[in-house]
């Protein structure tokens, strides 16, 4: 099995009949927990960070199963894009932890600027290119399983 998420079970496990099996599809699997909107004025100063040229473009996400995928790399950012500088730059911010990845093309190269304790793209990248290389297995092929203290997801290797 190729390895995907494991963490903090989100719901107890004995709501579950089944506290394992198959993730179906895309329609039948609940997307990320909702959560708050980002308060005015907490953006971080998305120009102090390490930069450095992105193995994978933001456009990358566009796709509803290696969106998926991301989100289980880092399951507490949020995704947003804005206009600065005259450019739209997509952001993932984990306003809890504090850290945070900002994407922009900079003459037909991807960059990315993060911050904080937790390097959010890397983490993306890592998980979306073991996917690929495991031959980007549709969500119907992962696997879920969960007990009182956390959940893991699996795809087939």
């Amino acid at each position: 099995m190729g390895f995907v998420a494991s963490g903090p079970a989100y719901c107890p496990s004995k709501v579950f009949r089944h506290p394992s099996g198959d993730i179906v599809s895309a329609a039948s699997f609940m997307l990320a927990r909702p959560q708050a909107p980002l308060p005015l004025g907490v953006l971080p100063d998305l120009d102090q960070g390490d930069e450095r040229a992105a193995l994978l473009g933001a456009d990358v996400i566009n796709d509803w199963d290696a969106r998926f995928v991301a989100q289980l790399a880092v399951p507490c950012a949020q995704r947003i894009s804005l206009k600065r500088d005259g450019r739209t730059e997509h952001a993932l911010l984990d306003v809890e932890g504090g850290s945070w990845a900002a994407l922009h093309e900079d003459n037909g190269w991807c960059l990315v600027c993060q911050g904080g304790s937790d390097r959010l793209w890397d983490d993306v990248e890592d998980h979306l290119t073991r996917w690929k290389k495991d031959g980007a297995p549709a969500l119907d092929r992962f696997e879920i399983a969960v007990t009182p203290d956390r959940q893991t997801i699996t795809w087939p290797a």
